[in-house]
């Protein structure tokens, strides 16, 4: 597939200048250098504490060059430990000016997180903070160069060695599958060649105040950042763990930001902080991914934001360095695609849709993404085995690398690209095979639900037994129950695609980049899974589950529910005690009580020989 103008019916009217090609065979710093000298005096950066013009962050940085290059002529990477603020862009160039690779590194992960990736790293220095000098030190298991950001002074000779394009700039971890971060890296070209894309699809200019809400440890935050600073645009850092919801829509406002570019998790959040009628009237462009995309965020958007504003859907991956699909959403072509497309394939991505023997699937079959592209990552660091499993050399041209993306997708007429879910994420249930994230997509598409989960319960040999859905609702949403949801998904969803039931949970557990904690949520579930299980009760609790089950469709009644929580009505509480007294042989003497009634409060009082409410509440 081929792509089209990276700004195809997008922010035209916003003047920019576009990165010429000669920038990508060029040092990052070169570019940098260039746009300082543009704009001295204009604020790069800005944090909550600090605003850094593009001469300070300039000389921050050569300040860090010049220290790194003190340390002696060892090759080897440069780690940095720096919570997200502004002088993390000053540690980063300047490690790159010096032609060395930067690890980032959040110091708000977990110590052992960062341990693993400095280990493997193999840095022999790390840059850092006073604050987080101790901290530094600890990572390693062996004595590293200390580079303590707060006292490199003014280097006696500003200039540094020239990088070339091939040198390796950056090294980003991801999450591997094995529990063990990978190393994805990637050269000064392309990473350049990334932002230069970018600016051209956004018309990133000088004029734009763009908010940097994760930092650069990610390649979304990596990429929005130097997308601003190598054209001069102002970065505001915005860590949304530190701020909250109105505070975050605040500063939106006050700064007058125009760019956001986030997952629509986060996006959601935002414009659920506004207060009615209110929209980010700065803004002129959003831009949505890292997670999936549905009409229902195009409609957060519609109401959110300025109506002039644009709307930006992206699929993308650190290994390929970029995006790899993306568009500027039209909603005329809503009817014809129920499912929000991802995008058509970018210029200088060849992105084919493959079957399980790399052959390319006709239009509207489903098949894995492969990019190809000389700019994609280069591999992954110091996994030459990896390395080789995931990526490939174009048997045509040795310059260009090909990646498995394990994203499945099938391209529409016209060339957007469908995205399907992810290849690892597919299972097999009752003889089917489902793609968890379709069904999670139509969860998050019924009405009154914000965001939504869904997650594979499986038995103790691993074996997948049930979906189980999890859904958070939109504010002042009333009276929606999983019964309702439940009802929707069966107008969506294929049968053997239904979730065994769904939970209403007032907040799902969120990572600090406002994506689903999985882990998280497998220990809620399983935490319900034990208050399902027999307690004191023995066998009742589990005998009454399933009564409920048979009286209200819907599984998974805990010792703790009752018929209201589980969204049962008047009429089901009276099938509800006539099931119980058949089966237990009992008779209910006071029947006003059993809609609040829980299962474990029915047990007791079957297991005591009564069936009556101490409480004495009516219904």
């Amino acid at each position: 597939m081929t792509g089209i103008p990276l700004d195809h019916n997008g922010p035209t009217g916003w003047p920019f200048e576009p990165l010429p090609e000669s920038t990508r065979e060029a040092p990052i710093g070169a570019r940098f250098a260039a746009v300082a000298a543009a704009f001295p005096n204009r604020v790069a950066v800005q944090d909550r504490l600090r605003a850094l013009s593009y001469r300070q962050l300039e000389t921050m940085a050569l300040r860090v060059a010049r220290a790194v290059l003190d340390c002696g002529p060892e090759p080897g990477p440069i780690a940095i430990l720096l919570r997200h603020e502004a002088r993390f862009p000053a540690a980063m160039l300047g490690v790159m000016a010096a032609g060395r690779a930067c690890v980032p590194l959040d110091a708000d992960h977990p110590v052992e997180r960062n341990r693993l990736i400095a280990a493997h790293s193999a840095a022999t220095a790390i840059i850092t903070t006073h604050e987080l000098a101790q901290d530094a030190r600890a990572l390693f298991s062996t004595a590293v160069s200390l580079i303590v950001l707060d006292d490199c002074g003014e280097p006696p000779d500003l200039s540094v060695p020239t990088t070339g394009p091939e040198q390796i700039a950056c090294i980003l971890y991801t999450s591997g599958s094995t529990g063990t971060p990978k190393g994805v890296y990637q050269d000064h070209r392309g990473v350049l060649h990334d932002v230069a894309q970018s600016v051209h699809m956004a018309h990133f200019s000088s004029e734009d105040r763009i908010a940097l809400f994760y930092p650069p440890t990610v390649i979304a935050g990596l990429r929005t950042m130097l997308s601003g600073l190598l054209v001069g645009a102002g970065m505001h850092v915005l860590p949304p763990t530190q701020y909250g919801r109105n505070a975050l829509v605040r500063e939106i406002d006050e700064r007058r930001i125009t760019v956001l570019r986030c997952s629509p998790t986060l996006f959601r959040h935002l414009v659920e902080g506004l207060e009615p009628g209110a929209r980010l009237d700065s803004v002129r462009l959003v831009s949505l991914g890292g997670e999936r995309v549905g009409w229902g965020d195009y409609d957060v958007f519609a109401r959110g934001v300025s109506p002039r504003a644009l709307f930006s859907v992206h699929l993308g991956a650190t290994e390929c360095w970029t995006l790899h699909t993306h568009w500027y959403v039209d909603p005329a072509l809503r009817t014809a695609h129920p499912a929000l497309p991802v995008g058509y394939a970018m210029p200088d991505r060849e992105t084919r849709i493959v079957d399980e023997d790399g052959q390319p699937v006709p239009d509207g079959m489903t098949g894995e993404i492969v990019v190809s592209s000389p700019y994609i990552a280069r591999g992954y660091w110091r996994e030459p085995g990896l390395t080789a499993g995931a990526f490939a050399a174009d048997p045509h041209d040795a310059r260009i690398r090909c990646y498995r993306t394990g994203d499945l997708a099938r391209r529409l007429p016209g060339g957007l690209v469908e995205f399907l879910g992810r290849k690892d994420q597919q299972i097999k249930l009752h003889g089917y095979r489902i793609e968890i994230g379709e069904v999670e997509a139509a969860l998050k598409g019924c009405a009154g639900v914000s965001d939504a989960a869904v997650l594979v319960r499986r038995d103790g040999a691993g074996s997948a037994l049930a979906l189980i859905g999890y859904a958070q609702l939109r504010a002042g949403v009333q009276g929606l129950l999983p019964r309702h949801l439940l009802a929707m998904l069966s107008q969506r969803l294929a049968a053997h695609m239904m979730p065994a039931e769904v939970v209403i949970v007032d907040s799902l557990p969120w990572l600090a980049n406002f994506k689903i904690d999985r882990r998280r949520l497998a220990l809620m579930d399983a935490a319900r899974e034990v208050a399902r299980s027999p307690g004191v009760e023995g066998a009742l609790v589990q005998e009454l589950s399933e009564i409920f089950a048979r009286v209200l469709k819907i599984g998974g009644a805990t010792a703790s529910d009752n018929l209201l929580t589980m969204g049962g009505d008047s009429l089901q509480a009276l099938q509800l005690v006539a099931e119980i007294e058949r089966h237990f042989g009992v008779t209910v003497t006071d029947r006003r009580h059993s809609a609040t009634r829980t299962l474990v409060e029915w047990a007791r009082q079957i297991a005591a020989g009564q069936a009556e409410s101490a409480a004495p509440v009516h219904v």
